[in-house]
């Protein structure tokens, strides 16, 4: 163990973690995340532009130049073991490349518990649904280590908390007094309570900025961020005459949406000037593309969630597929300052086998070349307790949000090496057929589909066994053993699901359907206590 020590005389080999004399050496950070670095000699000082930027730069430290990987919130994290500490000279600087990092979903999973947290804070997540990092451990009268932005936790969201249809929870129901509140329908021919509220209507703008800017009231001016969006319903907000007129002036179907969020935003910033309101740019035929030029930018404390769940999962924004949700993209980031990616990794579907790191990597890279300043990847579907590669894609997700043009590969490699083993070669070989697979499938995957193009016998014959010799080569370690069947466990559910491919074959060599349940439920049980 390394002493701990605050004489500002050392001159020994030492670590000057954020001190003046470290300020006094390294390169000048003004970037509240980043960080600078020196080692030299066997002398390590590392500052930061705040104590997170500071102790990112001893996680990156740890990560460069000594070789520990912070792999998964579970335990999984990687130390060399080493009797003697040699320290490579090094220069350099950093900062992450968006400013909001977020894994939407995970985070919730991971953090239930502070060594989750701590897995999170180390990739520097700074947007968490849980805790805001409250569990971290921290060292006693430290209270520096805060995320950049809190979500606030409030029951409103959807708009209907603030107007609803019905009487709930305490609130009066609006509909029976006050259909105009609400959508007009064409095809119906009247107003309807259960798809959206009538944006243009200036009552409806009242009662909700009013309960919205108590809210804010309630809080100090410090960064909370406030999640305002329309009801999950598709279609256009509403069809009545001044909804209208606001589509056609501004042409956008969620142009009434996106006048009222104008008035929404200069309310809110007259009392909390630091607070953020965020909403969804969401479906094709509703929020997801932006007015025009008439409309002007949208105000700073407003944020764009650009959420495009309606292209196709299997292939990124560069395809011919995805062409228009780029471009709906590259236009939100040119009216609004504050452009935030909610992004779907893989589909609601993601116990089957899908790897998708090719095109997260892509999509990620072109989305901040369109000009992102966050990042919000829900990464909350098909988890099942470490199915389908879950901790290697939150790994890869936090890596390219400090670089989006880091080589995805070898961070892909490098997670393999040191989670899977000897299993390292033939999981890659895997993941590097389950992407060959989505670039040919000849029809669009949609947010709800699995991959079923790949699921072919010859497939499905050739990944078991590829399973079966991961399993012997890892034999002797429970815990490599253990990773291999996590990420066997959709495999597994394929087989059974398409046994009638494949059971001539597999059933020559002992196999049955009972021992495939019987492996993928022993599976679930064991990460489940695990996780």
């Amino acid at each position: 163990a390394y002493p701990v020590v605050s004489d500002a005389t050392v001159t020994d080999a030492a670590f000057e973690i954020g001190t003046p004399q470290a300020a006094a050496v390294c390169e000048p950070v003004s970037d509240a995340d980043g960080f600078s670095l020196l080692a030299k000699g066997g002398r390590v000082s590392i500052v930061g532009g705040s104590p997170i930027g500071t102790a990112q730069g001893v996680y990156s430290f740890l990560e460069k130049e000594l070789g520990c990987r912070f792999l998964t919130p579970w335990g999984d994290d990687f130390v060399p073991s080493v009797r003697t500490l040699r320290i490579p000279d090094a220069r350099r600087t950093g900062r992450p490349a968006l400013n909001v990092r977020s894994i939407f979903g995970y985070d919730n999973r991971a953090c239930g518990h502070s060594d989750g947290t701590l897995c999170c804070y180390r990739h520097g997540h700074n947007f968490l649904a849980v805790d805001n990092f409250r569990n971290v451990v921290l060292p006693a009268g430290c209270t520096n280590l805060v995320p950049r932005y809190k979500t606030a936790p409030t029951k409103l969201g959807w708009f209907f908390p603030f107007v609803p249809p019905e009487a709930k929870d305490g609130q009066p129901g609006y509909f029976a007094e006050h259909p105009e509140y609400f959508s007009y329908s064409k095809a119906e021919g009247k107003r309807v309570a259960r798809r959206q509220l009538c944006f243009s209507n200036p009552d409806v703008r009242r009662i909700i900025i009013g309960k919205l800017l108590k809210e804010a009231q309630g809080r100090p001016d410090d960064n909370w961020v406030y999640n305002l969006t329309a009801q999950d319903v598709k279609g256009a907000f509403c069809e009545c005459p001044d909804c209208e007129a606001l589509v056609r002036k501004y042409g956008a179907v969620g142009a009434p949406f996106f006048d009222f969020l104008r008035d929404l935003g200069a309310a809110l910033k007259r009392v909390r000037p630091h607070a953020l309101v965020q909403f969804l740019a969401y479906r094709r035929d509703q929020a997801q593309t932006p007015p025009n030029a008439a409309f002007g930018r949208f105000p700073d404390n407003l944020v764009v969630v650009f959420a495009p769940i309606e292209g196709d999962f299997s292939k990124d924004f560069s395809h011919p597929n995805n062409a228009a949700d780029y471009a709906d993209l590259k236009a939100w980031c040119r009216v609004s300052r504050h452009v935030w990616l909610w992004y779907y990794p893989l589909t609601y579907t993601t116990i089957y086998p899908m790897a998708g790191m090719d095109r997260l990597a892509a999509d990620t890279r072109l989305a901040a070349e369109a000009g992102i300043d966050g990042g919000w990847y829900e990464h909350n579907v098909g988890l099942c307790r470490g199915a389908n590669f879950t901790d290697l894609q939150a790994y890869l997700i936090s890596k390219l949000y400090q670089d989006p043009k880091a080589d995805h590969r070898a961070i892909v490699r490098d997670f393999c090496r040191h989670y899977y083993g000897a299993a390292a070669g033939d999981m890659l070989a895997y993941i590097s057929d389950l992407e060959a697979e989505a670039r040919k499938c000849p029809y669009p995957v949609l947010w709800h589909h699995p991959l079923r193009s790949a699921f072919t016998a010859d497939n499905l014959l050739r990944w078991n066994n590829a399973f079966d010799r991961m399993e012997r080569t890892v034999g002797g370690d429970a815990a490599l053993v253990q990773r291999v069947r996590e990420a066997r466990m959709g495999l597994d559910m394929v087989t059974l699901e398409y046994w009638h491919r494949v059971k001539d074959v597999l059933g020559r060599t002992g196999v049955t359907p009972e021992k495939i349940c019987a492996r993928g439920l022993a599976t679930l049980d064991a990460a489940t206590e695990r996780r």
